[in-house]
């Protein structure tokens, strides 16, 4: 499990109430937790990059088997959303005009313009949000409008404008979004063409059968027992976060500048090398799908690390926040290096290869060290290590022993 440091008790505040209602979701759970406070100041902070602004907001695309903890992650999510004053909405269906606004004419020839969901909304949760993607479901004018909204907020890209015979409706969307879906077959495909998943945190996770038990197990282990009466519930992170909230609206900055900016490019820049460094080994076609992840990330460093500062009440970025930004992006971006050579895999020859290379590594007695077969992997098989890994631990372990292990291929 990742590490979040003791400095950043409002986040393990919040994870343990996710933890509890979402099990086993920890990352998605960090990434809720972004998603929030960015919406949640999204009015109070901004990031100078150059001659643009960057905007604090944060939006998912989280893809994961169905009945995971979802759509509950999102009962709570929501819960604490309402508590800090932020709208949210789950729609089923929509129009363009449902989405934008519209303009409607009186009896007395007045003008009534009605806002859409865009308009008012903070946080727009969409369920089985793949859907849109699909070639047979593909709605273009949905995904455009979704487009905009990701478009830096102080931006005239951010502004949708639809002509209408009554007049135009003007829509500045403002929300964030938190899409979640089961993997469709062939999603692959939608993710390499649309481009919009590069501009999300997309987190792709697969849920392994030895997971559903584990999930299960601490599941039954609260059968008939309630966390009611517990110090930290939605009421009290919320009352933080509205606190917060009122500390800096006292101070009245809109930045939150590293102390030493020099020191802070200098360590970013050695942060966004390590993203790189976990491309290296990948197939060319696959390294160049990945690049395509590496500006949205870059912003995200930016961003992820002024709202853990936020978090934790400091009138600067520092080193720490730097880095635990680093280490919770890390994670997601190694996952979908994982997931995309995973789904476009020939199985079939990917496990002759793990077979060859078992053969040669293995002594007289079956057994191969674990760390020279992942070294192995990556280095033959052009991928990343948490692919390798994955690689091997569908193979049947007969035994282990320190750092070997003897598989039965």
């Amino acid at each position: 499990m990742l590490e979040i440091k003791k400095e950043y008790e409002l986040i393990n505040d919040y994870m343990t109430l996710f933890n509890e209602r979402s099990i086993n979701n920890e990352i998605a759970g960090l990434i809720s937790f972004f998603v929030v406070l960015g919406q949640a100041f999204k009015d109070q902070f901004i990031i100078p990059i150059g001659s643009l602004t960057l905007d604090i907001r944060v939006s998912c695309f989280w893809l994961q088997d169905t009945r995971s903890g979802k759509s509950i992650a999102w009962d709570f999510i929501n819960d604490i959303s309402n508590g800090v004053g932020l709208f949210c909405e789950s729609p089923d269906e929509w129009s363009d005009a449902g989405l934008l606004g519209s303009i409607e004419t009186e009896k007395s020839g007045e003008i009534i313009e009605i806002p859409g969901i865009l308009d008012r909304c903070d946080i727009l949760q969409i369920d089985e949000a793949s859907s849109l993607f699909q070639k047979k479901n593909y709605n273009q004018s949905t995904i455009l409008y979704l487009q905009k909204a990701l478009n830096y907020l102080h931006s005239k890209t951010n502004v949708i404008v639809k002509r209408l015979k009554a007049g135009e409706v003007v829509c500045k969307p403002h929300c964030s979004l938190w899409l979640t879906s089961f993997p469709p077959r062939e999603m692959i495909e939608e993710v390499l063409e649309k481009g919009f998943f590069q501009r999300v945190i997309f987190y792709p996770n697969n849920i392994s059968l030895e997971q559903r038990k584990e999930i299960s197990n601490i599941r039954s282990g609260v059968f008939w027992t309630t966390n009611s009466d517990k110090e930290v519930n939605v009421k009290s992170i919320s009352k933080i976060i509205m606190n917060l909230k009122s500390y800096y609206n006292n101070k009245g900055n809109n930045t939150l500048d590293p102390y030493n900016h020099q020191n802070a490019i200098a360590l970013v820049n050695n942060r966004i090398r390590g993203l790189y460094k976990i491309i290296e080994p990948m197939e060319n076609s696959n390294q160049k799908i990945m690049s395509s992840f590496l500006p949205n990330f870059e912003n995200n460093i930016l961003i992820f690390s002024t709202l853990l500062a936020i978090s934790r009440k400091s009138d600067i970025v520092e080193r720490i926040d730097i880095n635990q930004a680093y280490d919770i992006l890390y994670e997601i971006f190694t996952n979908i290096s994982s997931w995309i050579e995973t789904e476009r895999t020939d199985n079939f020859k990917a496990d002759k290869e793990l077979i060859k290379i078992a053969n040669e590594l293995k002594d007289k007695e079956g057994w191969i060290l674990k760390s020279e077969f992942v070294k192995r992997i990556e280095t033959q098989c052009k991928v990343v290590k948490k692919t390798a890994y994955n690689r091997i631990d569908k193979i049947k372990t007969i035994s282990k022993n320190g750092g070997y292990i003897k598989v039965n291929i």
